[in-house]
């Protein structure tokens, strides 16, 4: 339908700040060269055009990894320098890792003090945290106000009242604000400077969409905006390629039989992703603490154990040399 109604136009306008999808779709009203699958802009206002102009901050984006993870059960033992290399063997899921308590709280003291440092000059400066579910957000939540003393709110697309929390997060000086399927993109809220990305949803347009979140300048002498989260692979990916505006992986890759009309797909929005995790039954410690997760049904027997050393961080600066 919307490229019939193009047809029979005359001149057609189409915006988006993410060109591109997740599926490897095309994106309806745009059109693509041929055999390279790249969306053919007229014009482009690109990250550095922004930054430049002094209309988006500069990003800095931290991944948490973790060196000398053990994997432990009857049959073997075997260390990993690094998370990527404990996922590549598939003997561990992102949402157990995502889920652990000691992951959770090292990561949110990474955040909650370059918040507070940022707060030292910006009052008004707030944080994101992209939950994976509601349980998750309310772990974090009870992380965030008790262990760390730092009062949050919570917004989720099953609230009716989503959009008011927001806008009230928007006006107030809260510090943090905990969202499952909101906020990742078409939300503005200029005073958010720090992110977590703690989501299960690692696609290069979610990413880009939540770190888009904390990128808009304010009238504040304080515009730093940092992304927080795992290095996951897919996640490491993003982030060095942030300043490509369309990253190579995102070309639209044209099926064999496609037809033109069955190409009227529409930008990905906010609303709630299912994504499937595949993990073989284990349980894992960070830092030979007493707590961790069990992975697996409740009455499943434990596969294997993981216990996960010192915690390192990279650090990746985006447009140095603006």
């Amino acid at each position: 339908m919307i490229l019939k109604v193009q047809k029979a136009s005359k001149y057609t306008l189409a915006l988006t700040g993410t060109p591109w999808r997740s599926d490897s779709l095309p994106i309806s009203l745009s059109s693509y060269s041929n055999p390279e699958g790249k969306i053919i802009c007229d014009y482009q206002y690109t990250l550095k055009q922004a930054i430049t102009d002094r209309v988006c901050r500069k990003p800095k984006l931290v991944l948490v990894d973790n060196e000398q993870l053990q994997y432990v059960s009857p049959e073997e033992s075997k260390y990993y320098s690094s998370i990527q290399a404990l996922f590549k063997e598939q003997k561990i899921s992102y949402s157990s890792i995502l889920q652990d308590t000691d992951a959770l709280v090292h990561i949110l003291k990474l955040s909650a003090s370059k918040l507070l440092s940022i707060r030292a000059s910006n009052q008004d400066a707030g944080g994101l945290i992209v939950a994976s579910s509601v349980a998750h957000a309310r772990q974090i939540q009870t992380i965030l106000n008790e262990q760390l003393k730092q009062p949050s709110v919570m917004v989720s697309y099953h609230d009716p009242d989503a959009q008011k929390i927001i806008e009230q997060f928007k006006k107030d000086h809260s510090p943090w604000i905990i969202s499952i399927g909101m906020i990742s993109e078409g939300t503005d809220i200029p005073r958010l400077q720090v992110c977590c990305h703690l989501s299960n949803v690692r696609t290069e347009l979610y990413f880009r969409q939540v770190l888009g979140r904390i990128l808009r300048i304010t009238d504040s002498n304080n515009q730093e905006a940092w992304l927080y989260t795992l290095a996951e692979e897919n996640l490491v990916k993003f982030a060095e390629e942030i300043e490509q505006d369309i990253p190579d992986s995102c070309l639209y890759i044209k099926q064999p039989g496609d037809k033109e009309e069955e190409d009227a797909h529409s930008l990905e929005t906010s609303s709630p992703h299912t994504v499937r995790i595949f993990s073989k039954l284990g349980d894992f410690k960070w830092n030979n603490s007493d707590t961790s997760v069990q992975v697996g049904n409740e009455n499943s027997v434990p596969y294997g154990s993981f216990t996960l050393g010192r915690f390192r961080e990279r650090v990746i600066e985006a447009f140095v040399g603006i």
